[in-house]
């Protein structure tokens, strides 16, 4: 069918909470024919579909954090759409991101004051802020991002998460308190949020966030993100990792190569070859290409360990190495 076609079929497929539908018919379409258009009515499937039906929480997250992660490629497109604040605020409201998605809801007011569903939304935002507020009203918390150089995957994001949260409360310092990813228009991961909440701004506790976030390890070109009292925002590099990406080629090989090959056998292979090196962290598979993304103490030394196998392996002919951290 023809863009006006697919436009009408989604509109009928909408109407009928047919979500699912919508995502596979726009994910079927190259990334190159995504437009703004488009990206904006996929980030609503996940939305609805996140909320539709019986899911886990964690699975409503996933779908919800596409939704956010899509929009925000299009965010300098859509500042001036009522339908982009709308839907960002939507998904960052179930994410539990309440400041931001009311920070959204208030934009579609601005944009469109006749409508109710936002109306609705800021309420719903407004009460939620002064729960917490009552609850927290004796104690002190300050917010501060760990804003991640680091190609992860939503779920793969959520691991670090944890592990992250779980080191804060030994430390006694803080708590995990949500995240993001942003993609790129192809889908692919660009860079990933953690937002913290910890007991105070202290230089000491900041010492001891630094000190958590190193034995963790997490990719060079990291940074620590907050404001202060008198609203001079603070940015502090962290980070002592080295990335590489490793792109196999998914459309240009023989056809018998994809058959009779397996990833996740040279999955294996690769990091046996690294191993005291540097791991695999996450992956993403595109139109194109599927991106296995490493993360380790020496891009070199990570690129030198698997050029024997990149070299034999059928799968790996025509693959792209590549620095990204």
């Amino acid at each position: 069918m023809n863009r006006e076609e697919l436009l009408q079929q989604i509109n009928i497929w909408d109407a009928e909470k047919h979500h699912q539908e919508i995502i596979n018919a726009i994910e079927a379409l190259s990334q190159e024919e995504w437009d703004y258009e488009l990206i904006g009515l996929l980030a609503r499937a996940y939305n609805n579909l996140a909320m539709f039906g019986r899911k886990t929480t964690k699975e409503q997250h996933e779908m919800l954090e596409k939704a956010v992660a899509l929009l925000e490629s299009v965010r300098e497109e859509g500042q001036e759409d009522d339908r982009w604040h709308f839907r960002m605020g939507y998904a960052l409201y179930y994410l539990d991101r309440t400041a931001e998605a009311l920070t959204c809801f208030r934009r579609v007011r601005e944009l469109d004051p006749e409508d109710q569903k936002a109306v609705q939304f800021i309420v719903l935002c407004e009460n939620k802020l002064d729960m917490k507020g009552s609850s927290d009203s004796d104690e002190s918390s300050f917010y501060i991002t760990l804003n991640l150089n680091a190609r992860l995957q939503p779920m793969h994001r959520g691991d670090l998460e944890d592990a992250l949260d779980e080191l804060l409360d030994k430390s006694d310092i803080g708590f995990v308190d949500g995240g993001g990813t942003l993609m790129s228009p192809s889908g692919e991961v660009k860079s990933c949020d953690i937002q913290l909440d910890l007991n105070d701004d202290s230089e000491e506790t900041i010492a001891e966030l630094e000190s958590i976030i190193d034995a963790l390890g997490v990719p060079k070109g990291s940074k620590l993100l907050w404001t202060r009292a008198d609203d001079e925002t603070i940015e502090r590099p962290v980070g002592r990792l080295e990335g590489m990406a490793l792109y196999l080629n998914g459309t240009d090989l023989p056809e018998e190569v994809y058959k009779s090959c397996d990833i996740n056998y040279a999955i294996e292979q690769l990091e046996s070859r690294m191993d005291g090196i540097g791991r695999l962290y996450s992956w993403w598979e595109g139109s194109e290409n599927t991106a296995l993304y490493f993360y380790g103490g020496s891009y070199e030394k990570m690129s030198a360990a698997i050029q024997d196998f990149i070299a034999e392996y059928p799968l790996c002919q025509k693959c792209v190495v590549e620095r990204i951290a």
